[in-house]
């Protein structure tokens, strides 16, 4: 079959969002990072704007335990190190603040709207008993029936879900099987594995993968 690309009839599963609903999910344990930070003499646009330039990326430490936040500074390759484990943006992070250690999750972050890399974040401050909420990748995989045997058209966007789970608990991205899908057919949260441990919130962004279903040509 011949599809043409300028005359399709679009559809979109989507992920329900309901945040009545409850599902488990889970992820296996995270190590923990380590990271360490300076703190800031000086703060404001100029005295941050400073530090990018010398390869620091600025920040603010908070937490129950710290008496006050503290404004610091860390080195911008150790940074990209910790936050590109298997963990991801949700990994552990105990940050040493001059010989302070303080557990925390990145949160917060900035990035420049070119480069992409990061301009400022927070670290929160976790305890690996207590659940936190973060947001988490859903990845769809396989090619769906509805492409292999329908002469359809697929298209992903990548889509997030909050979830809350204990810090060690939280997956780098859910997967989410499409392989089964025909023309038509629909992909709710139902769908998504239950995984132990972590809890579904709410959804960030539905869900964009569609199949397209060709018209038939003015010329046929």
């Amino acid at each position: 079959m011949t599809v043409d690309k300028s005359e399709v009839t679009s559809f979109s599963p989507v992920v329900d969002s309901h945040p009545e609903s409850s599902a488990d999910f889970g992820g296996d344990p995270k190590m923990q990072e380590s990271l360490r930070a300076t703190r800031r003499v000086t703060q404001g646009t100029r005295a941050s704007k400073r530090l990018r330039k010398t390869g620091r990326v600025p920040g603010v430490v908070y937490g129950t335990t710290v008496a006050e936040p503290h404004a610091v500074h860390v080195d911008s390759r150790e940074l990209y190190a910790v936050l590109h484990t298997d963990a991801g943006l949700n990994a552990i992070i105990e940050v040493d603040v001059e010989g302070e250690q303080v557990l925390t999750v990145a949160r917060e972050i900035q990035r420049h709207p070119v480069r992409r890399n990061i301009t400022h974040l927070d670290f929160i401050q976790v305890r690996l008993d207590r659940a936190i909420e973060a947001e988490v990748l859903i990845v769809f995989v396989g090619t769906p029936i509805g492409v292999i045997d329908e002469g359809g058209l697929a298209e992903t966007v990548d889509s997030q879900i909050t979830i809350s789970a204990l810090p060690n608990a939280i997956p780098r991205s859910i997967e989410v099987d499409i392989s089964h899908l025909g023309l038509h057919d629909t992909l709710t949260v139902a769908d998504l594995p239950v995984l132990e441990g972590v809890r579904r919130t709410r959804m960030i962004r539905s869900s964009q993968s569609w199949f397209q279903q060709p018209r038939k040509s003015l010329r046929s």
